[in-house]
């Protein structure tokens, strides 16, 4: 199963207009239940983590051996109740903005 969206640039748009099946519960259940035989999930756990019900899946499968690929990074921050995935991926983006402005001169502070 493709996830589609593995750009963090377009998290706002996606949550702005619910862009596809991600954020919806109900077209999680049928792409994850459908497997008869596996299931392999290719995206990216960072954009996919924004929601609720894909961080507990990739919890699930990171914690009972089903990981494959790159690392799973902050392990911890995605299982506490407080960490807010959508505001740490705003202030990474609002960094990578800020140093592209320094590099570039220009003013990225308005």
């Amino acid at each position: 199963m493709s996830t589609v969206r593995s750009n963090k640039r377009y998290l706002q748009q996606d949550q702005r207009f619910s862009i596809g099946f991600v954020g919806n519960e109900k077209r999680f259940n049928v792409a994850i239940t459908r497997a008869q035989a596996g299931l392999i999930v290719v995206g990216d756990p960072d954009v996919l983590s924004l929601d609720p019900i894909w961080r507990r899946f990739l919890l699930y499968v990171h914690d009972n051996g089903g990981w494959c690929g790159e690392p799973l990074e902050n392990v911890d921050s995605l299982r506490d109740e407080n960490f807010d995935p959508a505001q740490a991926a705003r202030d990474e983006m609002q960094d990578i903005i800020e140093s592209f402005g320094a590099l570039s001169g220009v003013d990225t502070s308005t």
